[in-house]
This record gives structure tokens, C-alpha cells and sequence, in this order.
């Protein structure tokens, strides 16, 4: 025993040298190279974690008639018409070209899964090896955001996915309806999204009985909103990021809505998103329904949405605020409001305008024929074909002033008051009878 004691220091003392070695040898990489730890972990993940390692499959590629798998058609393929919308001033028409005239939104399924699982705040559905995304998404356009948020590693060659979390002790339960998103918690996502998703599910009566996962720790108003559309005496499972269900059972609805977190190559033209109208037109109908219409009456019809982020907002705010206070638009801010007062506040509006932002989702609780005005900057990599494509799924258009060039999007900009002054003239016909 004596004689091997030495052989046991040495090996010790030996692999303690190369381990300090190794974390001396990967700092000097990292330095010099100066990769993020990210880069590593992805590394040693795709080595030593290949059952983490799951074939990547949207809801379209997979097969039709296979066990553990049934389909339930809800609304078939439609058109969505998006015309050309109005700039102010007019020689920035140029920035909406080429023009798209229409869409075809596809048919929505309902896609029942047995023994599936997922995780908190993410999009995935992890069904036999293979990991289920959106039937909207281009894998090769669009990056996944669990891809920034250094959740997953996606390897575009041969379609894998290394999916990093772990839940070493995960729930189980025999069956509900999958309305987790890893951009949930962005009120414009929600709207035009999800909420749609949880609205045409809720209604139908094959589905009644089963719970509804969503994520934890969601604003109040999104809350407010799941509770209009969802019915009575459903169960809901606040799931917290990266804690896993496994499920006998598992309900997942296709795409309503969508628009991409992040492109690959932001040189090639912006995906502007698309838009199905019978969801939108049903969520709209069930929140309608169930909110109360409390002093209708006292409601502006000419709203400006005045904007207090910290990103894209209008450097002279108070110099156009001003402006429109003297042609009777009342400013809102809408942080302020419930999503019940939010609704009730766009649904009596006839005249709207706002700078660009994720309020303006509400735009979908509009009347048609809405006047929709948008201020915003002036960008060549702008998507200001998504503000019109939502507004076209519920039967509106919208008009844009542009203001000043900016080279970051989500840089200040400046309005031009004069742009602004000829659309309400041309909005009240002063222009034609001048």
C-alpha cells in the first residue's frame, strides 16, 4: 500500500497540472479570439450530450398518418389583401416597394402529440427525437430565440439541435394545450400570435376539457386578456422558463400569426410576417364579448398614443404632441390602462396615431375603416409591411409618416410637422377645399 502512495500523488498531482493547463490553454483562446463562453459550452454540449441532440421538424414536414399523432383541421388556406398604404411624404413611397398586394395564410390544424414534453419559455416541442417548431418559420431565414438566449445550439448542416436545459425532476401530467412562446412576453406577439391560438382552441367544444400551459410570470394585462378569451372553469399551468412537462397527451395549434425574432442574414430583404383573419377576427369577437362597455360615450375618437420607452422614440414629442392637442386628439398612455380600457379605447376610436411600438397591436380590436396613422423613422431595413399586414387581417389599412434617416432601427428620429399637418387636412377634406 506504501508503494502505490506515490503513484496516487503523482497521478493526482499530474491531472491537477493539466487541468490548470487546460483552463490557462482555453482563456488564452478566448482571449484571443475573444469568443464568449457560449461558444464553448456549445463545444463540449455537442461532444458529450448527444441525447440532448433532437432532429429539427416543422409542424408541416411531419407525417400525416403515424401513431402517436392525429390532426384536427380548424380554418382552411384564405387570402389576406395588403394594398399598398399611404406615406407621407409621398416621395418615401419608395420604401415600400416591391408592393405584396396579397397573402395566402394557410389552413390552422390543431396537432394532437402522445408522450410529448417542453419547456418553460420556449417554442419547441420535443416528440420522438425530433424537436417541433412553428410551420411559419424558415429555419435557414430565421434564428430561434432560444438561440440568443444561449438555450440552444442548431446545426443547420444536418438539422440538429443541442437543447441545453435540464429539469432533472419534470411534471407529469395526462393531457393539455401547449401556448408557450420564447417571445410571450412582448405585448405585440401576444396579441397577434398567441392570444388568437388560445381563443379559436378555447372554442372549440373537442377541446373543452383541457388545460391551457402558459408561461409564468406575464404583465397583468396579458393575464387580463388569457381570462376574455379562455372561458370558464379552464384550468391554467403557469410554467416556469426552462421547467419541463412531459405529457401523455399534448395539444399544439399551428401558427396564427407570425413574424421572426431575428434573421440569419439581415443583408436580404425583411420578412415582414403574416396574419390568418379568422383567427384575429374570432379572438377579437371573444374579447368584444366578454369586456364591459363602461362610458362608451365620454370615449375620445381621436387618440395620439404618446410613447415613454427608452428606444424609436420622436425626439421633437412635445413639439407634435402640441400639435395634435390643437387639432383635438386626445393623448393616451396606454401603460396606464387596462387591456379591457385598452380595447374599449380602440374599438371606439375612429382616428388613431402613434409612433411605431407594440401598442399598436391593439389595432386588431378596431372598427373597420379606422384611420391608422404611424410615425416612424426613416430605415432601410424597416418592417413597415407588418403594421399593414396586421391591420389588413382585420380589415384596415394604415399610413405612415416617415421622419428623419436614421442608421440604427431602433435609433430617435425627428417628425416633420408639415407631413403630419397634411394627412389630418386631407383626413377632414381641408386639403380638397383648399
Amino acid at each position: 500500500m506504501s508503494k502505490l502512495l506515490p503513484v496516487f500523488f503523482f497521478r493526482k498531482k499530474l491531472v491537477s497540472e493539466l487541468t490548470k493547463t487546460t483552463k490557462r490553454a482555453i482563456r488564452l483562446l478566448l482571449q484571443t479570439f475573444k469568443l464568449k463562453w457560449v461558444v464553448l459550452t456549445s463545444v463540449v454540449t455537442k461532444l458529450f450530450s448527444r441525447k440532448r441532440r433532437f432532429s429539427l421538424l416543422s409542424l408541416d414536414e411531419l407525417p400525416r398518418e403515424v401513431e402517436g399523432l392525429k390532426i384536427y383541421p380548424l380554418f382552411k388556406a384564405k387570402p389576406v389583401s395588403t394594398p399598398l398604404p399611404s406615406v407621407y411624404p409621398s416621395n418615401d413611397q419608395s420604401c415600400f416597394l416591391p408592393p405584396q398586394v396579397e397573402y395566402v395564410f394557410p389552413q390552422i390544424k390543431v396537432f394532437c402529440f402522445s408522450k410529448a414534453s417542453l419547456f418553460g419559455g420556449s417554442d419547441f416541442i420535443f416528440w420522438n427525437n425530433n424537436a417541433v417548431f412553428s410551420n411559419l418559420m424558415d429555419l435557414r431565414r430565421d434564428y430561434f430565440r432560444e438561440e440568443y438566449q444561449r438555450r440552444a445550439v442548431i446545426n443547420l448542416k444536418i438539422n440538429k439541435i443541442i437543447y441545453i436545459p435540464v429539469d432533472s425532476s419534470p411534471m407529469h401530467l395526462s393531457e393539455a394545450a401547449c401556448f408557450l412562446s420564447a417571445c410571450d412576453i412582448n405585448y405585440a406577439h401576444w396579441i397577434t400570435e398567441i392570444l388568437p391560438k388560445i381563443s379559436i382552441f378555447c372554442a372549440d367544444k373537442r377541446f373543452l376539457n383541457a388545460p391551457l400551459i402558459i408561461s409564468d410570470g406575464l404583465h397583468p394585462n396579458i393575464i387580463e386578456s388569457l381570462k376574455k378569451v379562455m372561458g370558464a372553469n379552464r384550468r391554467i399551468i403557469f410554467l416556469k422558463k426552462d421547467r419541463m412537462i412531459c405529457l401523455e397527451k399534448m395539444y399544439v395549434v399551428s401558427s396564427v400569426g407570425y413574424t421572426p425574432y431575428e434573421q440569419r442574414d439581415n443583408s436580404k430583404q425583411i420578412y415582414q410576417g403574416m396574419f390568418s383573419s379568422d383567427a384575429l377576427n374570432n379572438m377579437q369577437e371573444a374579447v368584444l364579448k366578454s369586456s364591459v362597455l363602461n362610458h362608451v360615450n365620454a370615449l375620445p375618437k381621436k387618440i395620439y398614443l404618446a410613447r415613454t420607452s427608452a428606444l424609436r422614440n420622436i425626439k421633437n414629442a412635445d413639439e407634435i404632441e402640441n400639435l395634435l392637442n390643437d387639432r383635438n386628439y386626445v393623448s393616451i398612455e396606454l401603460e396606464k390602462l387596462s387591456f379591457g380600457e385598452q380595447v374599449n379605447l380602440f374599438k371606439n376610436a375612429e382616428s388613431i396615431i402613434s409612433p411605431t411600438g407594440a401598442a399598436l397591436a391593439n389595432m386588431v380590436f378596431c372598427q373597420p375603416g379606422t384611420n391608422i396613422c404611424i410615425l416612424s423613422r426613416k430605415y432601410s431595413k424597416a418592417s413597415y409591411w407588418y403594421w399593414q399586414n396586421v391591420a389588413c387581417a382585420t380589415g384596415n389599412v394604415v399610413t405612415y409618416i416617415l421622419g428623419s434617416k436614421v442608421r440604427w432601427r431602433h435609433s430617435d428620429f425627428t417628425v416633420t410637422p408639415k407631413d403630419l399637418e397634411a394627412y389630418i387636412d386631407k383626413l377632414e377634406g381641408k386639403d380638397e377645399a383648399a
